[in-house]
């Protein structure tokens, strides 16, 4: 099952429209497979998934100690539709999930429904207000999400809180410096003037992640980062390894 820990009055309006846009997506991409999905299928998914991760060097097999998390208290921020988190939940890990999107908490909640192994609990919850003790967890993963929260800087600081000592933050920022960024991103900017009339955090995230159809709402924010700016973003944090990596993936509904 899986819970609300997020008062409807406590959304500002980004909040609000971070909800909207994400649940949009989520109704285009996952609910439909969702609706159908069973065990036998899901699991046979999952080996695929960890099979492509693998073979692409992706952080939930690589910086993620996959092997060793039998027994571990892991959070995952910003569950989407489950996936990752159903996998760490196959080998074994004690796993806590929280999106601030309620479509993607109960499609979290489903996967851990299908897949055996550890514990799995899926809540709704602001990245920026965990609701959880200090020193919680002995890693948190989040993977391409807190670049898209109203404020990411908040959200590191909710990481350390709850991160046990000499506990593990395995972390995907979205790179500044990139081909997608100055051949696709910046030109779709410019060409829409979208470049000219909103902060950067903005307009890079009205320009990507796709096109709303169940409702007007387009993605909020989209942060990007310089390795500089990661390093200040984490300097409460020790860095034992950063890399640049990326994939091209047609979001399969898993």
């Amino acid at each position: 099952g899986w819970c609300s820990f997020l008062p409807q009055e406590s959304d500002t309006e980004v909040k609000a429209n971070i909800k909207a846009w994400w649940d949009d997506l989520y109704q285009q991409l996952y609910a439909e497979n969702d609706a159908v999905l069973s065990a036998e299928d899901y699991l046979q998914q999952l080996d695929h998934l960890e099979d492509f991760f693998k073979k692409t060097d992706h952080l939930a097999v690589n910086e993620m100690p996959i092997n060793e998390l039998a027994g571990k208290r892991v959070l995952e921020i910003g569950s989407g539709s489950g996936a990752n988190s159903a996998l760490f939940k196959k080998h074994g890990a004690d796993i806590v999930s929280v999106d601030i999107t309620p479509g993607r908490v109960i499609s979290t909640a489903l996967k851990f429904r299908l897949v055996p192994g550890g514990p799995g609990r899926a809540y709704q919850a602001d990245a920026e207000r965990l609701p959880f003790r200090d020193e919680s967890f002995d890693v948190v993963y989040s993977n391409g999400v807190l670049h898209h929260s109203e404020d990411t800087g908040q959200c590191i600081s909710e990481v350390l809180r709850i991160l046990k000592p000499g506990g593990l933050a395995v972390l995907m920022l979205y790179s500044r410096y990139s081909a997608n960024f100055y051949l696709n991103i910046l030109p779709r900017g410019l060409g829409t003037g979208y470049f000219f009339k909103h902060p950067m955090a903005e307009w890079v995230g009205l320009v990507t992640e796709g096109t709303p159809k169940h409702g007007s709402v387009k993605n909020p924010i989209t942060r990007v980062y310089s390795e500089k700016g990661i390093r200040n973003l984490l300097s409460d944090f020790e860095i034992i390894n950063m890399r640049k990596a990326g994939y091209e993936f047609d979001q399969m509904a898993i």
